[in-house]
């Protein structure tokens, strides 16, 4: 029994990542250089023209890339820019794939509902909520 209680408690300590404490700690701490990625990236000519498709870093405008090099997430590989399934029409979604299978989300219409930290797990996709409009997650599955 106490070697399950030691093991438990060192997946608590240990089971959080690098990335996660980190994006999170960024986020609690510059909330308005997020929301700057934001007005970046739906005015960045290449995301519009291929709105619902993977946009590569290299093909984003300089001032995008600057925005996402300023939120300080290593190895962003693509975004995603796309029309929100919201009620309201106009709204917008964006996706940064990073790290292999890390995704931060944003949904402007405010439909996550979840807290700084908020954590949830499901199958194989890990979550942690940062705001109503912002969530990063994991996909654990290696198939993808």
């Amino acid at each position: 029994m106490k070697r399950i209680i030691s093991i438990l408690i060192l997946i608590t300590i240990f089971g959080c990542t690098q990335t996660e404490k980190n994006v999170i700690e960024k986020f609690k701490n510059n909330e308005e250089e997020f929301d700057n990625f934001i007005s970046n990236a739906i005015n960045d000519q290449n995301l519009i023209s291929n709105t619902g498709k993977l946009t590569p870093f290299d093909k984003l405008q300089e001032e995008t890339k600057n925005c996402l090099n300023r939120l300080g997430l290593k190895n962003v590989t693509y975004i995603i820019l796309d029309n929100s399934y919201c009620k309201n029409q106009g709204e917008l979604e964006i996706e940064i794939i990073f790290n292999g299978n890390w995704h931060l989300e944003y949904k402007s219409c405010g439909e996550l509902n979840t807290q700084l930290g908020e954590y949830s797990e499901e199958g194989f996709i890990e979550s942690w909520g940062l705001n109503e409009r912002w969530i990063l997650w994991k996909n654990n599955d290696f198939i993808g």
